[in-house]
């Protein structure tokens, strides 16, 4: 992509650029993963139709333990996006056309803020 600019491996973490498959800014913060994690998913019902202003706050309302929210939205005048929130970043683009489909609801994953590590995993 033109728009994004080339940095030095010597410069830059690559590894922490590629961990989200694109480029990562201070803005990012995604909790660290550990070996006893617990990611909860749920659902989201995203209202037919909504405006992006309504969408945007639906996704900074979801807390800071998200790790990642993924839907598709419609708008009054049919259009269709993409919406998406990868730690604090927020995305919402216009469907491709090469990915159209109904609307959905919001799947969100988030990080269980209860201490599983005393927790064998046969057990979970």
């Amino acid at each position: 992509a033109p728009e994004l600019p080339m940095v030095s491996s010597q410069t830059v973490d690559v590894a922490s650029l590629l961990q989200l498959g694109g480029r990562r800014d201070r803005a990012v913060d995604v909790p660290a993963a550990t070996l006893f994690d617990r990611h909860v998913a749920t659902l989201q019902p995203l209202p037919v139709p909504v405006e992006v202003a309504e969408v945007r706050s639906m996704l900074e309302a979801l807390g800071e333990h998200v790790m990642r929210a993924k839907g598709i939205a419609q708008s009054r005048d049919g259009a269709r996006w993409l919406v998406e929130r990868v730690g604090r970043r927020i995305s919402i683009t216009p469907l491709p056309a090469s990915e159209e489909q109904e609307p959905t609801d919001l799947v969100v994953i988030t990080v269980s803020t209860e201490d599983v590590s005393g927790v064998r995993p046969a057990e979970r």
